[in-house]
């Protein structure tokens, strides 16, 4: 994933509202987080599609991925086992004019009945574009596209 990049993974909303606290469960012991457990038993048929009408079917580096947008600017990545959907990762380009995505991000997260979990944060948040937003404002990838060599120059 690229500095400029800030991403966002779908989650089953139904799978958030069954558990207490679903953001531990996200998480392995080695601290990375694996967002397949909550899509167990999900049917999304129509993921692709509903991704398809915002972004380019894109060729995929791996045979259960499917990919949509551009690798290095915004993309989507939808992740399969077999025929069984495992994750729906977003990377947003902050480079660019980043509002439309983030509200294209929440139109499609609704359509699929999702809530929205930010990895970096260890955060899960409704499909709301305002609080994306905000969210996205404080990330590191922000910082980065506004001013890559102060970021760098505050690396630790």
């Amino acid at each position: 994933m690229a500095a400029w990049q800030f991403k966002v993974c779908l989650i089953p909303k139904v799978w958030v509202e069954s558990n207490d606290d679903p953001i531990p469960l996200l998480y392995s012991e080695e601290e990375s987080y694996d967002t397949s457990c909550a899509w167990v038993g999900i049917i999304a048929r129509n993921a692709q599609e509903i991704i398809g009408k915002h972004f380019s079917l894109s060729k995929s580096w791996h045979e259960d991925l499917v990919s949509f947008g551009q690798e290095k600017e915004t993309d989507v990545q939808v992740w399969y086992e077999g025929e069984a959907l495992e994750d729906i990762q977003v990377r947003i380009d902050m480079r660019s004019k980043f509002l439309p995505l983030l509200e294209t991000v929440v139109s499609i997260s609704k359509a699929l009945s999702c809530v929205i979990f930010i990895p970096a944060q260890q955060k899960i948040i409704p499909a709301d574009t305002l609080e994306l937003l905000r969210i996205a404002k404080a990330s590191s990838a922000y910082a980065f596209a506004n001013d890559p060599e102060k970021w760098l120059n505050e690396l630790k």
